[in-house]
């Protein structure tokens, strides 16, 4: 991953009919002349709407970028792990979604988070404010490499009060849940597997409806992995579901000197122009639902009305489809 400069876009309320645009433009390059608006898009050209509305939309979905300027400091990490996480759907020879993943483990409370979704924040937070400050077009952003792409979920454990908080990210607004921890039946195994050089025992175990296979070391004695998964003696370095949709593995482990584990506050009156970072309570069965929108609906979840114009013939962009038949729920149940 690294980053590139490009040109912001003064009207910030277009990146979606931009990528649709573009998108267009990358699939019918010798027919389509276009056109963009405040809020609508114009396509014209040889082309049948009817041909367009049948066209799926292979895209993943991706939040608006969280204020950085709200975070606040709620503990200090005492160890902080990265894994490597990776998606891959049914039949795929290649992982779909690659992200790199944080457990920061303080003393009365662990965060689990993307690192990718970290670092696009704070680049576009910097970006927004160099532009007020400035008037300057010209920014940076994260160029990541294909299937590079940041999961926005938050995962905050209180192992004191046996409860965990989880905060997901759907266009501007964090929806957040909280549920009691759980304990995984965990069966040990005798297979050994060595991970950034600990010697990690093998157990599974079933949490929510999916079959986990977890390595788990002796040597950090913290009962904690990756996203939900924890319960045994030792940290998990290695975890991933029976069908290797879902897998974490550690590709770094530090103890970090006096780092603050961060939460995002709500931002009433932001004061410097960024969008307000909104949280709104919800539940875990709800959240599913939202996930399995964004995934098979990608543009649904855009916050306006999205209208395309093709040879004049109004196209509701909401309406598009991925073409997906799955999408990556971790829970079943």
């Amino acid at each position: 991953m690294s980053v590139f400069k490009f040109n912001m876009f003064k009207m910030r309320h277009l990146y979606i009919n931009l990528g649709v645009l573009f998108f267009s433009l990358f699939l019918f390059p010798s027919e389509i002349h276009a056109q963009t608006g405040s809020g609508s898009m114009m396509i014209i050209g040889d082309f049948d709407a009817s041909q367009f509305k049948n066209h799926t939309f292979n895209l993943i979905p991706s939040p608006v970028a969280r204020n950085y300027g709200t975070r606040v400091a709620i503990d200090t990490s005492r160890l902080s792990v990265t894994y490597r996480y990776t998606i891959t759907e049914p039949d795929s020879l290649e992982a779909t979604i690659i992200d790199m993943q944080t457990l920061e483990i303080g003393d009365r409370l662990n965060r689990f988070y993307s690192r990718y979704g970290e670092f696009r924040d704070s680049i576009m937070y910097e970006n927004h404010l160099d532009f007020l400050r400035t008037g300057n077009e010209v920014g940076v952003r994260p160029d990541f490499k294909k299937n590079e792409h940041p999961v926005y979920y938050d995962v905050f454990t209180y192992p004191g009060e046996n409860t965990r908080l989880v905060s997901e990210r759907f266009i501007k607004t964090d929806y957040q849940y909280t549920e009691e921890v759980t304990p995984i039946e965990w069966q040990l195994s005798q297979e050994q597997e060595v991970i950034l050089g600990y010697n990690c025992q093998k157990a599974t175990g079933t949490f929510r409806g999916r079959e986990w296979q977890v390595w788990f070391t002796y040597d950090i004695p913290y009962n904690y992995g990756p996203w939900k998964l924890g319960g045994l003696p030792g940290l998990i370095l290695k975890a991933e579901d029976s069908n290797g949709t879902f897998v974490w593995e550690a590709v770094s482990l530090v103890r970090p000197e006096g780092c603050p584990i961060y939460r995002h506050s709500e931002d009433i009156s932001p004061g410097n122009g960024t969008d307000k970072h909104k949280i709104r309570k919800s539940s875990r069965m709800n959240m599913a639902k939202l996930l399995e929108t964004s995934w098979m609906l990608p543009l649904y979840l855009s916050g306006q009305s999205q209208e395309l114009y093709v040879n004049d013939e109004k196209v509701d962009t909401r309406s598009l489809s991925s073409g997906r038949t799955w999408y990556p729920r971790l829970e079943l149940e």
